[in-house]
């Protein structure tokens, strides 16, 4: 396809050389905006240090492991919102202790 018939394919369609040049730079201009911003802004800083993040996993794996052994020790007799409690506590420090241990090994979820 030549110069000369994409010209008059954009013409059928209502656009012209110079609205495509003109869009093309509104939206170049609108990057530079973007990217200076972006530049300007500061680093991302979380708010536990990773440096942390290994012992906060321990301290919560270990927590659930502990809740688990206590957890499948219990009498039978106990009354069932107990086990309730137990076993939603140990979700909970189970799934913060893996997203925290992913993240201290380096895979950032």
């Amino acid at each position: 396809m030549t110069l000369l018939e994409l010209d008059s394919s954009f013409a059928d369609c209502g656009l012209t050389t110079t609205t495509i040049m003109a869009s093309t730079r509104a939206q170049l201009e609108d990057y530079a905006q973007i990217k200076a911003l972006h530049e300007s802004l500061p680093a991302f800083a979380p708010l536990i240090p990773t440096a942390a993040l290994p012992y906060i996993a321990f301290v919560l794996l270990t927590s659930t492991f502990a809740l688990g052994f206590y957890f499948s020790t219990l009498p039978k007799n106990i009354m069932r919102p107990h086990e309730i409690v137990v076993s939603v506590l140990a979700s909970v420090l189970a799934g913060f202790g893996v997203v925290a241990l992913f993240n201290s090994v380096g895979v950032y979820v």
